[in-house]
Parts: structure tokens; C-alpha cells; sequence
């Protein structure tokens, strides 16, 4: 029956957003070219996946106080695979760009449009944090503003942590502000990456590999953080060099239909797989991904138009989703939740999903892309770069 419910919520969330995709809001996209659209097209179903994790796992913090671990070894795979391939999408796009930019990259232009990317949305999230954890305590102020304050800031450069001594506030996203931490670390080691690729080309790709794989087995962990996760932004980047060496030329050969059955084997495999994460995961996960990466779309799936409008907002997807399932199952029927078995409460998984993708539909049109486009105009660094060149003619 699980499992059945997973296919429908999946399928409902595609309806939706084929339905939204006919709007002038999203019209841009029939005409944007991308190389690598299979990705594109992947991005919603990986936070779908992460949504369907936490369904689950709100249902065990409501009725026994645990907010850990699925109990089906499938919803515990669908968050972990889900954030490994984010991950690997990560290293490998932007090391794709350090290479196509050959040691020229704009720091500071790549830095404005991934903070205008990111932070909007984030910081919005942060608001309604603040104000559901306020509701949790009856809107008394508990500790003092300095304390207060203190604790917005952890948010902001996302720590987390309790907002006015309210325990849970975590668990209002769901706590999936946790990736934001690795991502922005990669984004910030990316010019010491690129300066090492400049001048050791792919040896650098291969240490940062290696280095990646020993950290895993033995981690080392400091401010809150693991070194386990690299693995993956390293191994996106080195798919990001193999497709650059192979200039194309494998396009052909990944078209054949036997690669996207081979490709959904793989993804069923690293779903039902029961050692998260053992060597073998890593390697079901990894080879999926290269799939992807060489165009396999999974018999046109991921590049159906509800994919690639599902992929468009699936950063809403990822960052909303917990704050849905919090308002829905703590904040207007958190009495309801607890006297349903598991099975009746698994029957809302569509409904909610829809419900997640309405209001992440919602979120990228009114802040998304609005803050998107305005980072696009690289405002502060142009405004940089030309007072640097005014200094120097000494004007």
C-alpha cells in the first residue's frame, strides 16, 4: 500500500505542475536550452523524495516523540539518496564551470547570484521560524532580545538551534537546513579548488576524490559538521571532468531505452537498499547519477514539462515542505494525527504533496525568481569591478 500511495503522491505532484507549467509564469522555460536538462528534470523528484521521508518521520514524532529514522528502509533511503545526488548535482555543475571558465571565474559574481539564489527564500523561512516558534510558546518572550537575536543569527548562517526555548523548532523544516552548511563550505573552497585544478588538471580531481572517500570512512567532525558528505560534491566533479573530456561525443550511445532501464534499476536498487551509504550504496547511487549526467531521461520522464517545472521550484520543494507538514500536523490537526494508524495517516501522502508543490509553485514566482533575475544583474559586483578600475587609472 506504501508504495502505491509513493507512485500517486509522485504522479499528483506531476499533474500539478503540468497544469502550472501552461502559465505565463513558468512560458520562459519551453524556450530555455540547457545541456544537461535531464538534471533539471531530476531536481524535483530527489526533493520530492525528501518530502516523502519526512511524511514519514513526522508521523513517529507525533505519536511516539521521535523525530529519527523511517521505519521502511526505502523512506530512509529516499531523504539520504535524495541529498547524496543534490550533492553530486552541486560539485558537478559548478566544477563544470570552473573548468569551461579555465582559471578566469568571477568570484564575486558567482557568490552574488548564488547568495540572491539562495538567501531570499531562506530568509523567509527564517521569519516564519521565528513566528511559529513564538506560536509554540503562546507569543511570551521567554529569554531575553540579545538571546533572541543571537538565535535569528544561528539561523541565518544556518546552525539552527531553539528560538525562545522552544525545543522543536528544528523540526518546523524539518531540519533540512542542515545541507545549506555543506553547500555554501563547497561554494566557498571553490577558488582554492579551481586554483588546484589550474595547476594539477585532473590530479587534483582524483586527490580531492580520494581524500573525499577517506574522510567517509574517517570522519573528522568540527562546529557542527562532518567531513562524510564530501565524497559526494567530489565525485560530482569529477563527472563534471569526464563529461568535459568526452566533448559530447556519448550522446548517442546513452539514447538507447536499455540505459533508462538500467538507470531505474539502479535508483530501485539504492532506494531498497539496507546498508545506507556501505561502499556498494555509493556505488548504485554514483553510477545513477552518470546516467543522468549523460542524458539517460528515464524514457522521457525527465524531460516531460511537469519534470522540469517540478525541478524550476524543487528548491521551494526542499526548504517547504517540513513547515507544511509542521502546520498541517502540529499547528491545525495535531490532535487529529495522533489517534491515526500509520496506514490512515499514509493516505494523505498525496494530498499533502500537492499541497507542498501548490505553495512551492507560489514561493518561486513571488521570491525565486524575482530575486533570481535581480542577481542576475551582478549589481554589486560590476559596481566593484569598475571602482577597482578607477583606482587604478588614478581618477
Amino acid at each position: 500500500m506504501e508504495l502505491i500511495l509513493i507512485l500517486c503522491t509522485v504522479v499528483a505532484c506531476f499533474f500539478v505542475a503540468k497544469i502550472f507549467s501552461l502559465f505565463d509564469g513558468f512560458s520562459y522555460v519551453g524556450d530555455r536550452k540547457s545541456r544537461f536538462e535531464t538534471l533539471d528534470g531530476l531536481r524535483g523528484y530527489l526533493a520530492l523524495a525528501v518530502f516523502l521521508h519526512h511524511f514519514v518521520i513526522t508521523y513517529k514524532w507525533k505519536t511516539i516523540g521521535e523525530f529519527f529514522s523511517a521505519d521502511e528502509i526505502y523512506f530512509q533511503n529516499m531523504g539520504k539518496v535524495g541529498v547524496a545526488i543534490f550533492f553530486m548535482i552541486t560539485g558537478f555543475l559548478f566544477f563544470s564551470k570552473i573548468i569551461s571558465d579555465k582559471g578566469r571565474t568571477n568570484w564575486l559574481g558567482l557568490y552574488e547570484s548564488r547568495f540572491f539564489r539562495i538567501m531570499p527564500l531562506y530568509i523567509s523561512t527564517v521569519v516564519m521560524i521565528v513566528f511559529f516558534a513564538f506560536w509554540a510558546t503562546d507569543f511570551k518572550l521567554l529569554v531575553d532580545f540579545s538571546t533572541i537575536l543571537l538565535q535569528v543569527f544561528k539561523w541565518v548562517f544556518f546552525w539552527g538551534g531553539e528560538v525562545n526555548t522552544y525545543e522543536d523548532t528544528k523540526l518546523i523544516i524539518s531540519g533540512v537546513h542542515w545541507t545549506l552548511k555543506y553547500e555554501w563550505i563547497f561554494y566557498l573552497s571553490l577558488p582554492l579548488v579551481s586554483a588546484l585544478f589550474v595547476r594539477l588538471g585532473f590530479f587534483s580531481i582524483l586527490l580531492f576524490l580520494v581524500l573525499s572517500i577517506y574522510l567517509y570512512y574517517y570522519p573528522s567532525y568540527a562546529i557542527g559538521l562532518s567531513t562524510k558528505y564530501i565524497y559526494f560534491f567530489a565525485f560530482g566533479s569529477l563527472v563534471a571532468w569526464v563529461v568535459d573530456e568526452l566533448k559530447g561525443s556519448y550522446s548517442e550511445f546513452f539514447s538507447n531505452g536499455y540505459w533508462s532501464s538500467l538507470s531505474i534499476v539502479l535508483i530501485l536498487c539504492a532506494v531498497f537498499y539496507p546498508d545506507t551509504f556501505d561502499f556498494l550504496h555509493f556505488i548504485l547511487i554514483s553510477l545513477f547519477f552518470v546516467l543522468i549526467v549523460f542524458g539517460v531521461d528515464i524514457f522521457g520522464l525527465l524531460k516531460l514539462r511537469g519534470s522540469i517545472i517540478l525541478g524550476e521550484v524543487s528548491y521551494s520543494i526542499y526548504l517547504l515542505h517540513g513547515m507544511v507538514l509542521y502546520v498541517l500536523f502540529s499547528v491545525f490537526f495535531n490532535d487529529v494525527v495522533t489517534e491515526l494508524s500509520r496506514s490512515e495517516y499514509y493516505m494523505y501522502m498525496p494530498l499533502v504533496g500537492i499541497v507542498v508543490v501548490l505553495l512551492s509553485i507560489f514561493t518561486f514566482w513571488f521570491i525565486e525568481k524575482p530575486a533570481i533575475l535581480y542577481g542576475k544583474r551582478y549589481l554589486l559586483s560590476n559596481f566593484i569591478s569598475s571602482f577597482s578600475v578607477f583606482r587604478f587609472n588614478g581618477k
